[in-house]
């Protein structure tokens, strides 16, 4: 969302339910108290969530994924590279309800509307194109295939047929004896077992087998739906679920390279759509399957009655290549790199999808974008991990006269937030001198020169709010703060971060220093 008009914009607020947990966690921090001034606190937009006690005397050795979350907590020291018009404007209109005269709300819509760049209009059409697209798909296997399981107990081979026969026995034989499932807390880091957050069982893959050719089918049918195209499928677990079985909302656990989660149903005996993907509701049925991104939202809701099983597999990104990409002509490409061609640098546009630090190739239409952007001339185009922290301080306008010469004010500060960044200010904290030089000199390095061009003027965009950032919240626990299946706390890339686009003119010489290149 972005660019919309007064009225749209308006209508949009009101739609929006509180109850909705990420709704409400970018909702938190925004609302002033009725008759009084009131700053309003600050969110983080990242890949973190609550804060952890900061203890200036220590510095201790921190697993890498720890280090991040305990900078997210302060990133002092980290260089202002831009702010969040979109963000802005709708913590502008999320004040709208503070004008209790006609004449003034229209005359604050008028003054808003005057705001508008041609950039940000550009974005409102770009996120009409990512609303049409969609992160999650399903279909049928095209062929049976053989299950062998030999995880103890559970000793099963079986051929899994596209039927309405659901395989009673079989789901309740492998329910019952496959083990305790967990789920990563992104919070500690830590793989926990809670059955108030996750009550299933799983079977790992050393527990069972499935022949070479469903990994070609489930290949043949990612790469249809999806980008990338071309992916390396490795079977991962048999996910089972009995009465009383559930889990909360989660993204499933990043990792560099991962670009999507495929299911495969082995049964389902529930009665019910258990398996919520976004918007999108499905059974375990046998033969059926259910794809999405890695970072999409989804959730299994409470069983009464019956089981239902699925083997999950995890795809990774074989290879990059611009004609997978060029290859998919669709409207929906043409439209994104028509709206694209027209934005003017330096802006940052965020992205539709999280992704783990350290990521170079972008998936879906992200990587549309990217590649889009990469054609234009005249541009240097980055990726870069950010960090956006917001608020706003305003009065109540309802014409009292001691309150007239208060100023509204808004701020959505944007901050780079790549390993050397974490680094820095991580040791901004220590008491070793030795540690803050070597971070500060990490800064410093060719790579990241491009950045020193930025400043707090140039603006930043997003296609949707709920859609693109992550905030946390210690109000709103059930959405976020479950990573999946697993927590990796050594691993740097088991976090998701919000990432942009950045695009910035490239500098062309004066005059004078060419003269002054042609003369030497």
């Amino acid at each position: 969302m972005d660019a919309l008009t007064a009225g749209e914009l308006s209508s949009k607020r009101r739609e929006r339910s509180p109850s909705d947990p990420e709704v409400a966690q970018s909702q938190v921090m925004t609302k002033p108290a009725a008759k009084r001034p009131k700053v309003a606190g600050e969110t983080l937009s990242a890949g973190i969530p609550e804060r952890m006690p900061n203890d200036d005397s220590a510095m201790p050795s921190l697993d890498p994924a720890l280090k991040i979350k305990r900078v997210l907590d302060d990133f002092r020291g980290l260089p202002e590279i831009g702010h969040c018009r979109t963000k802005l404007h709708e913590a502008k209109f999320g004040k709208e309800d503070q004008y209790v005269y006609a004449e003034l709300l229209e005359e604050f819509e008028e003054k808003i509307e005057q705001e508008v760049t041609p950039n940000e209009m550009l974005v409102k059409e770009l996120a009409q194109v990512y609303a049409e697209g969609s992160s999650v798909t399903s279909g049928k296997l095209d062929k049976p295939f053989r299950l062998r399981v030999t995880h103890p107990g559970c000793e099963v081979e079986k051929d899994i047929t596209i039927c309405e026969d659901q395989n009673e026995d079989m789901l309740r034989q492998l329910f019952n004896h496959s083990t305790v499932a967990g789920y990563g807390d992104v919070q500690t880091q830590e793989t926990k077992v809670d059955e108030s957050v996750r009550s299933a069982r799983e079977i790992s893959t050393s527990g069972f087998s499935v022949p070479p050719q469903l990994i070609e089918e489930i290949r043949s049918h990612w790469s249809k739906n999806f980008i990338p195209s071309r992916v390396r499928v490795e079977p991962y677990k048999i996910h089972t679920y009995g009465p009383g079985g559930h889990f909360k909302a989660h993204r499933d656990t990043p990792a560099n390279g991962l670009v999507g989660t495929f299911l495969v149903g082995l049964g389902d005996t529930t009665g019910g759509d258990h398996l919520e993907v976004g918007s999108s509701c499905f059974k375990a049925l046998a033969g059926r399957w259910v794809a999405f991104y890695p970072d999409t939202p989804h959730r299994v809701s409470q069983i009464r009655k019956g089981y239902r099983a699925v083997i999950a597999f995890k795809m990774y990104r074989e290879s990059i290549g611009q004609d997978e990409i060029e290859d998919r002509n669709g409207p929906l490409v043409a439209r994104i790199r028509a709206c694209v061609s027209k934005m003017k640098a330096p802006f940052g546009l965020f992205l539709e999808h999280k992704y783990c630090m350290g990521t170079q190739h972008l998936s879906g239409m992200d990587a549309v974008v990217h590649s889009s952007l990469q054609r234009l001339d005249g541009v240097q185009v980055r990726l870069l991990p950010i960090v956006t922290r917001c608020g706003s301080t305003w009065r109540d306008h309802d014409g009292c006269e001691e309150e007239e010469d208060e100023e509204d004010c808004f701020w959505a500060d944007v901050y780079p937030f790549t390993t050397a960044h974490v680094e820095y200010s991580f040791a901004l904290n220590s008491e070793n001198s030795e540690d803050k030089a070597r971070a500060k000199k990490a800064l410093n390095t060719p790579s990241l020169s491009w950045l020193r061009d930025m400043n707090e003027h140039v603006p930043f965009y997003y296609t949707d709010l709920k859609a693109t950032t992550i905030t946390w919240s210690s109000e709103v626990k059930e959405t976020i703060n479950h990573t999946g299946n697993e927590a990796e706390a050594w691993r740097e890339d088991s976090i998701y971060l919000s990432y942009a686009i950045v695009v910035l003119p490239i500098k062309k010489p004066n005059a004078s220093s060419e003269a002054a290149a042609i003369s030497h």
